[in-house]
């Protein structure tokens, strides 16, 4: 199970259950031959488009749940 999540010049590539992914920067590397997902340059790109795709995620759902338990 994959899910793909494309903004901008971004696609991401996320993995059920696994710790690898894909990243691909489509405006330089159309054809997606350079996985960018362990390179430590874009370790913070990675982390703001997991974000980005959690929150869009989220947003489908439509639904503001309210907290019902304190961590």
């Amino acid at each position: 199970m994959q899910q793909t999540f494309i903004i901008d010049d971004w696609k991401l590539v996320v993995y059920h259950d696994r710790a690898y992914g894909e990243l691909y920067h489509l405006a330089t590397d159309p054809h997606q031959y350079h996985n960018l997902w362990d390179d430590p340059a874009y370790a913070v790109t990675r982390g703001e488009l997991l974000y980005r795709y959690i929150s869009a995620e989220m947003e489908k759902d439509g639904v503001l749940r309210t907290r019902v338990a304190w961590a």
